[in-house]
């Protein structure tokens, strides 16, 4: 949630100043059947395909992060809006043309220099990590990878005992966390 709040209000903040609108769609995975209304989610999509949308900007690593829906079926999803500017935040999703623009995170060096501050600053020699795995996101992948790949780098051993999955969520962090203490 917190996530969503801050994406938004992040865009709000770009978009105060100019003479610009934007509209919030929320969408869901396609064909969600989690409760008997996600349809009206998903055909919130269809309004995105107006001549009054200039641009998508997508929350690709919410989606991406839902074991329901495969990086594959987003691709094919997002392509159909491929007429109009889409911006992808948190994931590449490799469409090709001038059309297609993506917000990366570096997570190789945040992750180095919270490793580095946690060692030097706080003499940490062991670094737990909670993980978002479990969703099969690429973005929780990179993060993991890059989380082992700093410990490295900062001579210090990886212990998988260590690792909690989160699941990107508040509440499964501290279910989880109630559990290991």
């Amino acid at each position: 949630m917190e996530y969503s709040h801050d994406f938004l209000r992040g865009i709000s903040s770009f978009a105060k100043d100019k003479d610009l609108k934007f509209i919030i769609a929320q969408t869901k995975v396609p064909h969600s059947t989690v409760c008997i209304f996600d349809y009206q989610y998903w055909s919130t999509m269809e309004f995105l395909r107006s001549d009054e949308i200039d641009a998508i900007i997508v929350a690709t690593g919410l989606y991406c992060g839902t074991p329901e829906l495969e990086y594959d079926n987003f691709i094919k999803a997002v392509k159909k809006f491929s007429n109009k500017p889409i911006v992808s935040i948190s994931i590449e999703l490799g469409l090709e043309g001038d059309n297609y623009h993506a917000v990366l995170i570096d997570c190789k060096k945040s992750f180095n220099q919270i490793v580095e501050h946690l060692k030097q600053k706080h003499n940490c020699i062991k670094i737990g990590f909670l993980s978002a795995n479990s969703t099969n996101s690429r973005e929780a992948f990179e993060r993991f990878d890059a989380f082992k790949e700093a410990l490295a780098n900062n001579g210090l051993e990886f212990f998988p005992d260590l690792v909690w999955d989160g699941g990107f969520t508040d509440f499964k962090a501290e279910e989880v966390f109630g559990k290991a203490i």
